[in-house]
C-alpha cells in the first residue's frame, strides 16, 4: 500500500511540474527565475503597418503606424512603462502634430500597448527612408519604410477612338451593342505619367506596375469644368486610372445624341493629390458614318486602294493602320458655301499618325453619272477635294488639289486628287455659283474722264468694267472691257467731252463664276472758267445722296438697287435714276440779257466814280499841303516882327538906338 502512494504521489508530482513548464512557456507561469517581462521578451521586431504614402513638400503625412510583433509575425503586447521605440530619418516628426522634432524623435510603448503612431513631413520633394528601431538595447529588429513628398502634378493624353476623326457611335463591334439608340458611343485611350515615378522610385514589387496603381485616379467629362455631364455615370469623379475605359469598366464612353463636333475632357490626380491639367480630344460625330474599313500601312512608299474609289500613296517609317469612313450624305453640319457636291464624303484616320511622312496623295474618283446627277456639265469645272477645317467650323480647298478629267480607272470618267497635309473630312464638289452683282456703283464725270466706284463683294476675287458711248437706236457698239481690277474703283480716261458713255462692272470669283453687270451711264463735262446760264443751273443726282454745290457742277448718275423705289425696273434692263433742278424755272434769253447790261453800265458807272473821286481826292491832299506852308511862312514872319518890336523897346529904355 505504501508503494502504492508512492507511486501514485510520484505521478501527481511529476504531472504538476509539467503543467508548470507548460504555463512558464506561455508567459502564465509564476516560476521566474530570471525576473523578465515575459510579454516584453517575446518581441522580436518592429513592422510598419501603415501603407507607403505620397504627401506634398511641408505638408504632414496622415498616420503612420509601428508594431512590436514576435517571430510569427503576431502583434506582442509590451507590459512595462518603460520601452522606447526611436523614428529617425530626413525630415520632421511628431505625435501630435503640433510639436515637430527634427531626424528623430523617441516614442513611448503604453504598458498593454503594441503599436506607436506618429507623422511625418518635409520641406524637400523627393524620396525619404524612415526608420524605426528600439530605444533601449533589445534583440528587436528594426524596420523602415519610404515616404515620397511630391509637389510635381502628373500629365497624361487622351485619345478618342484610336485619334479617328469621325464616328458614327458605333464604329467598334466589341461595344457596338452596348450603344443605345439615343446615344453615341466611343472608347478613350488614355496615357498617365509622373516625373517621380519615372525615376523608378518604386522598388517594392506590389508597386512596380504604375498601370495597375489603384491610387491613381482620373476624372472624366464631356464638359470642360469636369462636372458631371448627364451621359456617363463616371463623369465627373475620381475613379481608378486605366490605359483602356472599356476594359476596365465594360462600357463605352457616351458622347451624346446630338451630331457634330464632340469633346472629351480628363485630368489625372497622384497619390500626394497633385491634379494635372486638363486634356482633351475631339471627334465628328455623324450618323452618315460607315463602319470605317482597315487597311495595314507598311513602311515606305507604297499605293491603297480602301476602297474602291479612292487611291493613295503612303509614305510610312513603319507599320500601321488606315481607317476609312465613307458618309451618305454631309456628315457637318455646315454646307460648303457655293459648291455643287458630287455626294461623296470619306474620313481617314491612322491609328499611329507619327508613323505617316505628310503629305499623303489622295485621288478620289468620279462617274459620268455623278456628274450628271448633280448637274456639272464641265468636270474642269471641279476644283480639286475639300476638307472640314474643325478650328473654323468650315469646309476649305486643299492648297495643293486639282481635277483630271481622264481616267487611269476602269468605270470612271476622272479623279480629283490632293497631296493632303492632313486627315479630316473631305469631300469633292464644283464651284458653279456665281457672285452677286457689285452694288452702290456710281460715276462722277470729270475733263475727259469718269470715276467709277462700287461696293465690294464678298466672294470676288476681282472686278471687270465695261464701257461705251451711249446709244439711243439699238446701233451696236462695241465695248472696250478693263479686267481683273482688284480695288473696288477706278477712273476711265481720254474720253469725249460731252457725250454720254455707258459703264458696267461685273465680280469674279476665284473659280471664273461671273456675276451680271451693274449699269451706269455719265457724261464727262470740261470744266469752264467763266459763268455760263448752264453750269449754275444744271445738277444731276441719285436718290438719297447729298452733294454739295458749286458755282461749276459735275453729273454724277447711279443705278438704281434694293434702297431705292424699283418698281419700274426690269430684270432685262437696270433703270437709270437721275433728278435735277426744274430747268422750266430758267429766265428767259432776253431777261438775261437785260441783267447783263445792267450789271455792265453798273461796273462803268462805278469804274467812273472811282476815277473821279480819286483824282479830286488827290487834289484836296495837294491844296492843304500849299495852306499849311503859307501858314507857316505867316507864322515865320510875325514872329520875326514881334522880335523886331521887342528889341526896339530894349533899346530905347537903354536909350541905344
Amino acid at each position: 500500500m505504501i508503494n502504492s502512494l508512492f507511486n501514485t504521489s510520484k505521478k501527481w508530482f511529476l504531472a504538476t511540474i509539467i503543467a508548470a513548464l507548460l504555463m512558464q512557456s506561455s508567459g502564465l507561469g509564476f516560476l521566474n527565475v530570471t525576473g523578465a517581462k515575459a510579454a516584453t521578451a517575446n518581441i522580436a521586431k518592429l513592422v510598419f503597418t501603415s501603407s507607403v504614402q505620397y504627401i506634398k513638400s511641408d505638408t504632414a503625412s496622415t498616420k503612420i503606424t509601428v508594431e512590436t510583433r514576435n517571430n510569427s509575425n503576431i502583434a506582442e503586447t509590451v507590459d512595462t512603462d518603460d520601452e522606447k521605440i526611436t523614428i529617425s530619418g530626413t525630415g520632421q516628426f511628431s505625435v501630435d502634430q503640433t510639436n515637430w522634432n527634427d531626424s528623430t524623435i523617441d516614442i513611448d510603448i503604453n504598458n498593454g500597448s503594441n503599436s506607436i503612431d506618429f507623422y511625418y513631413k518635409n520641406t524637400k520633394e523627393g524620396k525619404f527612408n524612415i526608420t524605426a528601431s528600439p530605444k533601449s538595447p533589445k534583440e528587436w529588429i528594426a524596420n523602415s519604410q519610404y515616404i515620397y513628398v511630391d509637389n510635381t502634378a502628373p500629365t497624361g493624353s487622351i485619345a478618342i477612338n484610336n485619334n479617328a476623326d469621325v464616328t458614327n457611335g458605333k464604329d467598334y463591334d466589341q461595344y457596338s451593342a452596348d450603344c443605345t439608340d439615343n446615344l453615341a458611343g466611343v472608347n478613350l485611350t488614355l496615357s498617365y505619367s509622373d516625373d517621380l515615378l519615372s525615376e523608378n522610385t518604386l522598388s517594392q514589387s506590389q508597386y512596380a506596375d504604375q498601370t495597375n496603381f489603384s491610387t491613381h485616379y482620373m476624372k472624366l467629362s464631356n464638359k470642360a469644368d469636369m462636372s458631371a455631364d448627364g451621359s456617363n455615370d463616371n463623369s465627373g469623379k475620381w475613379i481608378a486610372y486605366t490605359s483602356d475605359y472599356y476594359a476596365k469598366y465594360n462600357l463605352p464612353w457616351y458622347i451624346g445624341s446630338d451630331e457634330g463636333i464632340k469633346t472629351v475632357y480628363v485630368q489625372f490626380k497622384d497619390e500626394a493629390g497633385n491634379e494635372s491639367a486638363i486634356y482633351s480630344d475631339q471627334i465628328f460625330y455623324s450618323v452618315y458614318s460607315t463602319i470605317p474599313g482597315s487597311t495595314v500601312v507598311l513602311a515606305g512608299t507604297n499605293s491603297y486602294n480602301p476602297v474602291s474609289e479612292v487611291s493613295m500613296e503612303i509614305n510610312a517609317s513603319g507599320t500601321t493602320s488606315l481607317f476609312v469612313s465613307r458618309y451618305t450624305q454631309n456628315p457637318t453640319s455646315e454646307d460648303i458655301d457655293g459648291i455643287t457636291n458630287l455626294g461623296k464624303y470619306f474620313d481617314f484616320s491612322i491609328a499611329d499618325d507619327s508613323k505617316i511622312n505628310f503629305t499623303v496623295m489622295i485621288k478620289i474618283y468620279y462617274t459620268q453619272a455623278e456628274l450628271d446627277n448633280a448637274k456639272i456639265t464641265d468636270p474642269a469645272d471641279l476644283k480639286g477635294i475639300y476638307y472640314f477645317d474643325f478650328g473654323s467650323n468650315s469646309w476649305k480647298l486643299y492648297a495643293n488639289t486639282g481635277v483630271v478629267t481622264t481616267s487611269d480607272k476602269d468605270g470612271y470618267a476622272g479623279y480629283v486628287w490632293a497631296n493632303a497635309d492632313h486627315f479630316t473630312p473631305m469631300t469633292t464638289g464644283a464651284d458653279v455659283t456665281a457672285p452677286e452683282k457689285p452694288y452702290n456703283f456710281k460715276a462722277e464725270a470729270k475733263d475727259g474722264s469718269v470715276k467709277l466706284t462700287w461696293d465690294k463683294v464678298t466672294d470676288a476675287d476681282h472686278y471687270d468694267i465695261r464701257y461705251r458711248k451711249s446709244t439711243d437706236n439699238n446701233e451696236s457698239v462695241s465695248y472696250t472691257y478693263v479686267a481683273r481690277l482688284t480695288d473696288n474703283n477706278t477712273e476711265i480716261i481720254n474720253l469725249e467731252n460731252g457725250v454720254e458713255y455707258e459703264f458696267g462692272v461685273r465680280a469674279v470669283d476665284e473659280y471664273d463664276n461671273m456675276s451680271d453687270y451693274s449699269v451706269i451711264v455719265s457724261t464727262p463735262v470740261k470744266t469752264e472758267s467763266t459763268v455760263s446760264s448752264k453750269t449754275t443751273a444744271t445738277t444731276y443726282y441719285a436718290y438719297y445722296y447729298n452733294y454739295d454745290y458749286s458755282d461749276t457742277q459735275t453729273e454724277e448718275t447711279e443705278v438704281k438697287d434694293e434702297n431705292v423705289n424699283t418698281d419700274n425696273i426690269t430684270e432685262e434692263e437696270p433703270e437709270i435714276i437721275t433728278e435735277g433742278l426744274d430747268n422750266t424755272n430758267e429766265p428767259e434769253e432776253g431777261q438775261t440779257q437785260g441783267a447783263r447790261t445792267a450789271v455792265t453800265l453798273g461796273i462803268i458807272i462805278i469804274a467812273i466814280g472811282a476815277a473821279l473821286g480819286g483824282y479830286y481826292g488827290y487834289q484836296w491832299w495837294l491844296g492843304t499841303d500849299e495852306e499849311e506852308d503859307d501858314e507857316e511862312e505867316e507864322n515865320k514872319s510875325n514872329k520875326s516882327a514881334n522880335n523886331k518890336e521887342q528889341k526896339n523897346k530894349k533899346n530905347k529904355a537903354n536909350r541905344r538906338w
